[in-house]
Order: C-alpha cells, then structure tokens, then sequence
C-alpha cells in the first residue's frame, strides 16, 4: 500500500482521539438506502451504492468525516485521503458502479449525480475500524480496534496475528509437465482464492490466503516457465498475498491441491482451476437436487436458511470459478426486429428462477415495498406459470431467506439448468426520476436470451425500453447457462412501484417472461434458432 509508513504512526491516533466516547458506526442493510453512524456521531440515512453481498459499500460521508480529522481533496483523476493535514492515500475516481471491478486491488471513489461516494470498507481499513455484519439487528457495525493505554500506536502491517492464524513458511517451485508447480508450506490447511490483474502490465496473478501471515524471512524462489517473477505482501492484516507475473492472460491457475502441510498450485496454460464455498443452507439445496428422483419432485430454497457463512463447505471444485472474467465495453441495445415461431412446451428443460436479496438484504426500497419482497412474488408467479408449460423449476429462494451470490451461482451450475433468470427492481438517488425496464447479460450465450425476454417485459410493463445491457453482474457472470438479469422497474418511482405490486401484473409479468422464454427456445421464420 501507499505511503505504509506515514500510515502506520498516525492511523490509530484516530482511535485514540476518539477516546472512551467512541461508539460503533452502524449501517442499516440496503442496497440503495442505508442508516449510518459513524463513531460519536448521530444515525443518518444515506443513499448508498452497494451492499453487504458486495465486497465495498459506497456512501456520501464526506462531510461527516471531517469531525473526524479525515478529508479527501480531488487531484486530477484522483482523490487523495487527508488525515489531519496528512496525506494517506490517494483513490482513484470512477463515475459508475458498474466499472468498479470487483478484483480491484485500491479502492475507488465514485462520483456520481454530484455526490462523492467513498468505500466503506476501504476506509475502515486504513482508520484501524472493524467492518462487523449484525444479522439478528440487519446492522453493519464499524467498530474501533482497541488499543492498550499506555502503548505506542503500532503500524497496521505490524499487528500480531489473530488466534489461530496461519503462518506461511516458505514457497518451493518445479516445472511438471509443462506446468509450473508452486508449492506453498503452512502451519495449517487454508484455501486460497485468486484473481488475475491484466492492467497495467505485466499481467499477475494473486494468491490470496485468508487469515494468514508471511513468516519472517521467506525466500523467493527464481523465476521459472511462465513464471516470469514472484512476489509477497499482506494486502490487509488479514490475508496474506503471493504474486506471480505471467507472460498473457492465457496462463492461469490451472490446479490447486490442499493438504495438512501446504498448497499447492500448478500454474500455466489450459482450463481455469475452479473453487467454491458455500453455506450449510446450500450445501442442503444442492443435497436435494442429487436425490431427486426422476419423477420431477419440485426442489426449491429452504425455509429457516439466514445465510450464514460462519462454517463454509469445500464442494465440487468444478461448481464455480472464483476468479471473474474482466467485463466488456458496457453497451446498451434496444428492440430489434424478432419474428419467430416459439415453442410450445418446455417439458425437458430446466430453468433456475432466482429472486433478488432475501432476509437480511432487503435491496432497494420503495415508499410501501421492499425489494426483496416484490422480486419473491415476481418469481413465484413466474414459477407457476413456467411449471404449467412443463418446466422443471429451480427457485434459489422461495422464502424471505438470504442465500448468497456464489450460492445462488452453485444451484444452478449444479442442477444442470438450461436457463437462469434472476430478478431485480431498480432505484435512483432521487425518487420519481426514472422509469422502466433494464435487461443485463454478461456471457455471449445469454444474449439472445436477454432479448428474447426484455422485448416481452418492455410489452408487458408498458413503460420506458432503457435497454439491454451488457454487465459483468456477479450471478450472470458465474453461471454455466445463458443468464440474464432483469431489472423489471424502478422500485423508488411512484408509479412503477404500484405497478409492480399488483397481483394481476406480476401474474400478466409471469405471463410475459415464459412466452420470452418459449421465444428463445423456438426458431425464427427461416427455421434457425431464433436470433
């Protein structure tokens, strides 16, 4: 990180100025409207971007922060982070959510609308605060770290580690096989997670290990094969980070093998490696689906699942990639031309209806509705009317229940389903200034899906066509099928939101998005797949 040295001297003196008045900074959960209290402040309510799903929440606390000691002063594409008269950091500045890509390795400033969102997390991080989620009271809490009366502040990077932390001891390389096999020695099993970093060049690949620490005086082996050079660091106190520069986005991880006495990987070209971890809730989704028999048993999310990850499972690592696919270009199409002769049953084919947020993730908010609790009603109409032609349907929830994204991802993968629709409600900082329906696809399979059912909402909802999107969104990312993601109106619009309410739409809605469906499985007039 930037300017580590200054950072470590003055960065706990914000603890300690704060003294025994400090109180934790508190979020109410939401993706577009959030309560927040920093320490020794008051609650207030922000629009936010982002949400606890997400690994950054972004809020306009700019002015509250300066009672704090902390500023940020644009220069040029940047922000830097000023803490009392010192500079700390430098973040650079984005102007869309959606271009905040999710391996980033700063953070990033969003300045949208005329506000300046800044990220959450990050800035916890460099203020020595702990970012605690609250399920039972739906509150993320910005808590102090403590330090001990009478001792020096110390330096982030030179924390101890946590009980129970692992020690990484030493990192050994071979080539196997046209390969190059890195072995990592550990005091204990952890799994990594990793993410490739095209720009700027050279491309690297990371390694990271949760809950870890380099131990004191690693040696580095030389570099070998595609791996051109090697390199270590602790991106947080928390995790530890082994680098590898490659030649081209072409070589990955290829392999990753876990035992008692380390990790290790074989990095080269060929098929990504795959990882995944989900909660107990889950892992009892995807039991169901092996069992089922043949006789087409409904298998739907479970009641009474509250999504914790406190105890993850290890699965098939072919569920899910962790490592995302950098987005294109975002662009946006509208209606083109579509005839064609659409089927006229969908006995055979399986299709995974997921329902945005659940329990304690309540998405955007309207003025009578959650959204959360309209996309639930949205899918269980379009369940029943999907199941009527024939379908066999998935549902990722059925109940006020929050399953993660990855989660959600690893249903559908592992049922094998043709089809995944997610859906959506949409929000502005400013009520009752957009309207209308967006569609969003990430893979090029699901293009022709994305336009199969959003020219059949548009018809359907009867309000403005914003548009088809291409979008590298988590659940449309991750998943084996073609997937689209629908965001079916604007939940903070007046008029969308009683819309939206109404049971006869959400039955004409359901209505709309099988005959999408059928279209897509269909053929155009020509007698090709339809385009």
């Amino acid at each position: 990180m930037r300017n580590r040295a200054t950072v470590g001297v003055i960065l706990p003196l914000i603890v300690l100025g704060l003294g025994t008045a400090v109180r934790p900074a508190a979020a109410e959960v939401g993706a577009s409207g959030t309560r927040l209290v920093l320490p020794g402040g008051h609650p207030r309510f922000y629009m936010t971007y982002g949400h606890v799903d997400e690994l950054e929440l972004y809020a306009p606390i700019i002015p509250e922060l300066k009672r704090l000691g902390i500023s940020f002063q644009p220069q040029g594409d940047n922000y830097a982070v000023i803490f009392r008269g010192n500079k700390v950091a430098e973040w650079q500045v984005l102007r869309s959510r959606e271009d905040v890509p999710e391996t980033a390795e700063d953070p990033y400033v969003l300045v949208m609308g005329g506000n300046v969102f800044v990220p959450v997390r990050a800035l916890a991080q460099r203020f020595s605060l702990d970012v605690k989620l609250q399920k039972n009271d739906n509150l993320v809490a910005l808590v102090p770290k403590p330090v001990k009366p009478g001792k020096a502040p110390t330096a982030v990077a030179q924390l101890p580690p946590a009980a129970g932390q692992v020690t990484l001891q030493g990192v050994e390389v071979r080539q196997v096989a046209g390969a190059v096999q890195v072995r990592v020695r550990s005091s204990a099993p952890v799994t990594p997670k990793w993410i490739t970093v095209k720009a700027p060049l050279p491309v690297r690949i990371a390694l990271d290990f949760p809950n870890s620490r380099w131990a004191d005086g690693v040696q580095l082996p030389a570099p070998m094969g595609d791996v051109q050079n090697f390199r270590i660091g602790m991106p947080d106190t928390k995790t530890a980070r082994l680098v590898f520069e490659v030649p081209s986005v072409q070589v990955k991880v290829t392999n990753v093998n876990i035992t008692q006495e380390g990790i290790e990987a074989s990095i080269g070209q060929g098929s990504e490696a795959k990882l995944a971890t989900l909660d107990p809730e889950v892992r009892k989704i995807l039991d169901a689906l092996s069992r089922r028999q043949s006789s087409g048993t409904k298998v739907t999310g479970l009641a009474g699942n509250r999504g914790s990850l406190d105890d993850p499972l290890t699965i098939d690592p072919d569920a899910q990639p962790v490592i995302p696919v950098d987005p294109p270009k975002p662009t946006v199409e509208h209606l083109k031309p579509l005839v064609v002769t659409p089927a006229v049953s969908l006995v055979g084919k399986t299709i995974c209806v997921d329902a945005g947020h659940g329990g304690h993730s309540s998405g955007a908010k309207g003025e009578d509705n959650l959204e959360k609790d309209l996309c639930l009603q949205m899918c269980l109409s379009l369940q029943r009317e999907l199941e009527q032609r024939g379908a066999r349907v998935i549902m990722t929830r059925d109940t006020d229940v929050f399953v993660s994204l990855e989660g959600r991802c690893i249903i559908a993968n592992q049922a094998n389903a043709d089809l995944f629709i997610s859906i959506h409600l949409n929000s502005t900082p400013t009520r009752n200034s957009a309207s209308g329906t967006e569609t969003y696809w990430h893979t090029p399979q699901s293009q022709r899906l994305a336009r199969a059912l959003h020219r059949r909402v548009v018809g359907s909802f009867k309000g403005e066509d914003r548009g088809i999107r291409n979008r590298a969104f988590y659940v449309i990312r991750n998943t084996d099928m073609p997937s689209v993601l629908l965001e079916i109106g604007f939940i903070n619009n007046k008029n969308d939101e009683a819309l939206l309410a109404q049971g006869v739409f959400q039955s004409r809605l359901a209505e709309s998005l099988t005959k999408g469906v059928l279209d897509f499985f269909g053929k155009d007039v020509q007698g090709s797949p339809a385009e």
